[in-house]
């Protein structure tokens, strides 16, 4: 799946990897990093506010600071018409607007600013609905039914999320997806993004070969097979030693007699 950022060497050492682990498991693994989970804009929109009274608060300040300066450095200063400390509609009109295009702007380039202004529970909840809403897109997409792991990635959170379909979810455990969501990060912390998808890759094989082994299935589907076949014999068996096989027989000779 989608691996945006990565160079083509970063994305060629993932796609060995999965190729690596999938060869462990039955089990299928997605990646997909995006810029943002979200757009956030009432954070954008509150830079453009702060930035657009800064500018009217600091341009009437200007004005109260020329009108003092005038009346100290010139004879008979207390002369001068004092100006309007405020401002004009026409100016707060055009100020405001292009104050908050501007801040607007800025919060989208400046990532960190707009970061601070987002609270953390609103990123962990974009993160997590958007990771579930792309598994559930890539399950569409699949004709097979074997279990699938995603590891969602973040970039403006600094966030990754490990989702599962649900056998894999019910079967594999909360503390499989957060072993390899920790492996992830760790990766990403100490080294790069590329790196740390590599090492939860390597520790998701690892980890889903013990619950989704290769042919996993087909053993499954034998042993019961074979457990049948084991009944059904057990009762033949019984049947040609003359062993009763119901007690319906014992009832018609006690009302006989």
């Amino acid at each position: 799946m989608r691996k945006a950022g990565l160079s083509e060497e970063e994305n060629r050492r993932i796609e060995e990897a999965i190729d690596e682990a999938e060869g462990r498991t039955r089990a299928k693994i997605l990646t997909y990093i995006t810029d943002s989970s979200a757009q956030y804009s009432r954070a954008e929109d509150v830079v453009g506010l702060l930035l657009s009274g800064l500018i009217m608060i600091g341009i009437s300040c200007k004005r109260w600071l020329d009108h003092l300066s005038a009346y100290r450095d010139t004879p008979g200063g207390h002369d001068i018409p004092f100006p309007h400390p405020s401002l004009l509609l026409s100016e707060v009109l055009i100020i405001g607007i292009a104050a908050f295009v501007l801040g607007v702007l800025l919060a989208r380039v400046a990532r960190p600013l707009k970061r601070f202004l987002v609270n953390i529970r609103r990123m962990e909840e974009e993160v997590q609905g958007r990771a579930l809403l792309t598994l559930r897109e890539g399950l569409w997409a699949r004709s097979d039914s074997d279990p699938v792991l995603l590891i969602y990635v973040s970039r403006f959170e600094g966030m990754v999320e490990v989702v599962g379909d649900q056998e894999l979810a019910h079967k594999a455990g909360l503390e499989t997806l957060m072993s390899i969501r920790g492996a992830v990060v760790k990766g990403w912390r100490e080294g790069s993004l590329a790196e740390g998808l590599r090492n939860g890759i390597v520790v998701a094989g690892e980890l889903l070969e013990r619950t989704f082994p290769i042919g996993g299935d087909e053993q499954a589907e034998g042993a019961d097979r074979a457990s049948e076949n084991n009944d059904a014999e057990e009762e033949g068996s019984g049947a040609a030693n003359g062993q009763p096989q119901s007690d319906d027989g014992a009832e018609d000779v006690d009302k006989q007699n």
